[in-house]
């Protein structure tokens, strides 16, 4: 079981069960993420990804699979693999963040920052998972 991040591209690669799959956070994907967990922004998606729920985790990896494999995520068995399912998870919803400017402008880094769930930049990049 292991995770590698692409810092370029922003994928995520998932060695789990003898099995590899991709997974990344594209635009697309998020708006998709948001709509199947009845979220209403990244923040929600966020906190509804820390509540652990199987359900919730297995949409989030099935959104978030571009290997085409995403169907044998199903039979992956959940137990000790649920940190590093979270962990690939947010690591992929974390990539797709934008990062902030040297010097923001306007109330964006305010509204983001305020809920300490999802914020971005290169030393402030954090998705809580507990």
């Amino acid at each position: 079981m292991s995770i590698s991040i692409n810092e370029a591209t922003g994928e995520v690669t998932l060695q789990l069960s003898g099995k590899t799959f991709r997974l990344h956070g594209t635009m697309e994907r998020m708006g998709e993420l948001e709509s199947a967990l009845d979220a209403n922004g990244l923040p929600e998606v966020g906190r509804k990804l820390s509540q652990q729920s199987a359900r919730v985790t297995l949409k989030a990896l099935h959104t978030l699979c571009t290997s085409g494999n995403q169907d044998e995520l199903r039979t992956v068995a959940f137990g000790s693999a649920m940190p590093l399912l979270l962990r690939a998870i947010f690591a992929a919803v974390r990539a797709a963040l934008p990062e902030e400017e040297d010097e923001p402008r306007g109330n964006a880094e305010d509204a983001t920052r305020g809920n300490g769930q999802l914020r971005g930049g290169v030393t402030d990049k954090s998705l809580t998972a507990s």
